[in-house]
């Protein structure tokens, strides 16, 4: 399994517990997803299936590979309908025909009033120790501090479902703004060839707010974790996605560009909410005789 970037650890596990999250299959929420992936499926087979730049691949867990959900394969439709396109590097896109299943998220632009004091607060709460939240502030700072002064940086505020308890919460995503300019090769081209180079992962993060992340701490065992991507909700549940590219170590080997589609869940009886990535989308874009202009 491929996960680009690195995620921001703010404790000694990932974990967050709670004893009555998890609720049993629902047959008629399995039977409609079921029906999505066939639709989905007749989308990208058949005579226009060699138009595709998106491919599912199989999550590997312990040497064995998953069986691909219905939910991946909607995600993968619906970023076929964007192959003309540059990838989804700073933010997706959602076609008319999947809107009712994928939705973005509604942001708040929240007024900062000259100081980093809420960015500092929101990204030093999920820790609970002042410790490791200070060493943790101080290695970010800096390039913080750079992007507020350019006014690159934008905070922003949303009510949603985070960590899939059963109940949205107030959280913040904070953007340093450098994502279109880290990548402005790629997305600024027409040229499908450039599409296919090398990618710089988002910064972009979503963290609860220091309330949410205190009464998190208080109700549950809560270390707090944050992971570089954009939130997506799919079928009224929300879900982390980033894009990145990977040069193989041979050198010789093209480069591999994944989408990958995360979680943040209970995983059952353990009582652990942990990070577990659900989709992973290969894209290579398509490289026709006539350039795209």
């Amino acid at each position: 399994m491929k996960i680009f970037g690195k995620g921001l650890f703010l404790g000694d596990s990932q974990m967050l517990t709670d004893s009555n999250t998890q609720s049993k299959p629902d047959r008629s929420e399995i039977l409609r997803q079921l029906l999505i992936a066939l639709a989905c499926f007749g989308a990208t087979t058949g005579a226009g299936a060699a138009d595709q730049c998106y491919r599912t691949i199989p999550i590997d867990e312990n040497m064995r590979p998953l069986p691909i959900k219905p939910m991946c394969s909607m995600v993968e439709a619906n970023l076929n309908e964007f192959c003309n396109s540059p990838p989804p590097l700073c933010e997706m896109k959602v076609a008319p025909k999947f809107s009712k299943h994928i939705v973005l998220p509604k942001w708040t632009p929240v007024d900062l009033k000259g100081s980093l004091s809420l960015v500092e607060a929101t990204m030093k709460a999920p820790s609970g120790s002042a410790s490791i939240a200070d060493t943790f502030w101080n290695e970010v700072r800096s390039d913080l501090e750079t992007a507020f002064q350019e006014k690159r940086l934008s905070v922003s505020s949303s009510h949603l479902d985070l960590f899939q308890l059963g109940a949205a919460i107030d959280v913040y995503k904070i953007d340093p703004g450098d994502c279109e300019r880290n990548n402005s090769e790629t997305l600024q081209s027409h040229d499908p060839e450039t599409w296919n180079g090398e990618y710089e992962l988002t910064k972009v993060t979503v963290y609860p707010a220091p309330k949410e992340a205190d009464r998190l701490r208080s109700a549950y065992t809560y270390s707090g974790v944050s992971v570089p991507g954009n939130v997506v909700q799919i079928n009224g549940k929300s879900y982390i996605y980033n894009m990145g590219s990977r040069t193989p170590p041979d050198g010789i080997s093209e480069t591999e560009h994944t989408f990958v589609l995360s979680e943040q869940v209970s995983d059952g009886g353990s009582k652990i909410i942990s990070f577990n990535p659900v989709c992973e989308i290969s894209y290579k874009a398509r490289i026709t005789s006539r350039r795209q202009k």
